[in-house]
């Protein structure tokens, strides 16, 4: 495994020393809008409510032990799911305190990330802390089954095998696959797992990631082969992976497998960032190493799909 690998080389230049390309810019240059808030969850009190109940009362008394100050903040943040926007008055109005001490909580709680102010309308909504606290990712046997739907007519439409494939440190897990329906095709590879760096949907969510996080993940790693084919470098995978920033979508020719190729963009959380990634594989013989727009049309109408469901249930809860 990787991790028993010597340590690379220390170079003077750091290959994941410049920011991922804005993701607004890349949703502009390939046609795909702007994230937008999909998920919530309830927070406010420590019982799982009723059928009949969406919060704890609001006359319920705090046990002694419990501190008033975060009940409230949690109790702030339960509202902001259901009213979208607040005013320093309606926290006030609502949670039974001082202008004064509802305008400390919601700068403490834009100070974290929690709620973002908006200076024009004077109202706060909520931040990418809160999403990406709510929308942390599903099971993984939860996930495959929730999507599993748009992988298979997605593979109806293109007569290829889909894989969805989430990050597993320095590695990418199979779970979940629809078989093509050409005779000459890929197999499904539900269940395997193989390094992050030669699969096109570990290089999708890999350039999803900040230079921090990705110095961290690869430090003293070395990049381990799959094929003659595979990235040996970090350097090399640097490149790579601002390639797919600028591309918006990542492929694998012959790095994982000789003869096969994958294509595969992102399936995003609320708050932008990547929950998994959808590909699309073929033999090298008959899709070619650079695809086309007649697989990338449709992997990118189904990933949007997707999004657009992960906010109808959000707006369902």
């Amino acid at each position: 495994m990787a991790a028993t690998e010597p340590p690379l080389a220390t170079t003077a230049h750091d290959p994941f020393d410049h920011p991922p390309r804005s993701r607004t810019a890349a949703r502009a240059a390939h046609g795909q809008e702007q994230p937008t808030r999909r998920r919530h969850a309830l927070l406010g009190r420590s019982t799982p409510p009723s059928d009949s109940e969406l919060a704890a009362p609001e006359s319920a008394a705090l046990p002694p032990y419990a501190l008033e100050s975060v009940d409230r903040a949690l109790r702030l943040l339960a509202l902001l799911p259901e009213q979208r926007r607040l005013r320093v008055t309606d926290v006030s109005r609502e949670l039974g305190v001082a202008p004064s001490t509802a305008h400390r909580l919601l700068s403490t709680l834009a100070h974290r990330g929690f709620v973002t102010a908006d200076v024009n309308t004077r109202t706060y909504r909520t931040g990418p802390a809160f999403w990406a606290l709510t929308t942390a990712a599903q099971p993984a046997d939860d996930l495959s089954v929730r999507l599993r739907p748009h992988l298979r007519r997605l593979s109806e439409r293109v007569e290829e095998t889909i894989t969805l494939i989430v990050l597993d440190g320095l590695f990418c897990r199979f779970i979940s696959g629809v078989r093509g329906a050409r005779p000459l095709r890929t197999i499904v590879r539900v269940g395997t797992v193989l390094p992050c760096h030669t699969v096109s949907g570990g290089k999708a969510l890999l350039a999803e990631l900040p230079p921090r996080k990705l110095r961290a993940l690869f430090a003293g790693h070395r990049l381990l082969p799959m094929t003659r084919r595979s990235i040996a470098t970090l350097n090399e995978l640097s490149d790579e992976l601002e390639m797919v920033r600028e591309l918006g979508y990542a492929t694998n020719i012959g790095e994982s497998e000789d003869g096969i190729t994958a294509v595969a963009m992102p399936v995003r959380r609320p708050d932008g960032t990547a929950l998994a990634a959808v590909a699309v594989s073929a033999p090298t013989t008959r899709i070619g190493a650079v695809p086309t727009r007649a697989l990338l049309d449709p992997l990118q109408e189904a990933v949007s799909r997707i999004g657009d469901d992960l906010l109808a249930e959000a707006s369902s809860l």
